[in-house]
């Protein structure tokens, strides 16, 4: 969770207060994928394109954004000596990113996190979400509540110890997207990414050089009813940036993609479920680190004058240990028209 100083919450409150009186009168009803990846802080350290639009549209304008994303995650493996891994703890960022279409083919940007690690301050109502929903809670129940520890040892190194709440500004991102192929029905787009490696804390994770990624992101539109349906996906390659303590565990290629749909329920309101997954990071027999991983991500969208949107949603880790147990998003767009 994020230590808000009167600064720090200065700024989030001027920024809220600018999507809302914004004055805009473009427009896109186009359906995006969730803005966020997997949670777990051993594979969100490394960066790439998140919320890719297979769409290029509104063409001259800028688009902001801002969002906030936090993982609640409690899982550990001890059973072996050679080897052992403990999260127990909360990540969370809250970032802004800034996306400038010159053209309807090709589109730029950059995005900025503030990252966060800290106690679990949202274990309670985990517990209480898993006790309404019928999920498992785990080993939950066996641990104290409101701590931190992020720790992983290979014999009698330790490689990674975390044990105090820290923040500071993450890696910074910066993105281009061709479009491929636009339909009124398909549509096709290629990004790039590249992250700058710039975490100002003292995180044990934090990486010593760039992630490389290329990722290619289609949808489909579907005539049924009115409800108009939206089907999306995307497929990519990460080449991880080396992080000091775990470069001889890293894996130098990494899969990672993503399946989804949308359904419009009203021209303001949209219901969204995303799949995300990714192979391993590391090369390791422990699921934390060592598994594929995947995450659910239910929620929706929420459109607001035309041109702004509010996205929210909950995510849980369909392939145990390999995300956080809980975590949610929620994230405001405002197109930003230049003419």
């Amino acid at each position: 969770m994020i230590i808000f100083t009167r600064r720090k919450m200065g700024l989030i409150l001027f920024t809220i207060t600018f999507f809302l009186l914004y004055p805009t009168y473009v427009h896109s009803n186009d359906v995006n994928p969730f803005q966020t990846r997997n949670l777990n802080p051993f594979t969100r350290v490394f960066s790439w394109p998140s919320g890719m639009q297979s769409r290029i549209e509104i063409p001259g304008n800028f688009q902001l954004g801002m969002r906030y994303e936090v993982g609640n995650s409690c899982s550990w493996d001890t059973s072996n000596v050679s080897e052992q891994i403990y999260l127990d703890g909360e990540s969370s960022w809250l970032t802004m990113h800034l996306e400038y279409r010159p053209t309807d083919r090709y589109s730029f940007g950059i995005e900025v996190p503030y990252v966060s690690h800290s106690r679990g301050y949202l274990d309670k109502f985990v517990d209480l979400w898993h006790h309404l929903t019928g999920l498992p809670q785990g080993r939950r129940k066996s641990v104290s509540e409101r701590q931190i520890r992020y720790s992983y040892k290979t014999g009698q190194m330790r490689r990674v110890e975390q044990n105090s709440a820290e923040a500071g500004f993450g890696n910074i991102l910066v993105t281009g997207a061709l479009q491929l192929l636009k339909s009124n029905a398909n549509a096709l787009a290629i990004y790039s990414g590249y992250s700058i490696p710039a975490f100002t804390g003292q995180n044990p994770l934090h990486k010593t050089s760039s992630d490389l990624s290329i990722l290619i992101s289609g949808s489909q539109r579907l005539n049924l009813l009115n409800l108009q349906p939206v089907l999306f996906a995307s497929i990519g390659v990460i080449f991880p940036g080396r992080i000091e303590n775990l470069a001889s565990i890293q894996r130098h290629h990494v899969l990672t993609g993503r399946i989804g749909g949308a359904v419009n329920l009203s021209e303001n309101i949209v219901v969204k479920c995303q799949f995300d997954f990714n192979s391993p990071f590391y090369e390791s027999d422990l699921d934390q680190i060592g598994a594929w991983g995947g995450q659910l991500i239910l929620g929706g969208v929420v459109r607001q004058k035309k041109s702004r949107a509010i996205n929210f949603g909950v995510t849980e880790d369909n392939i145990v240990s390999t995300a956080p147990d809980f975590g949610f998003l929620i994230g405001i767009d405002q197109v930003l028209s230049i003419h």
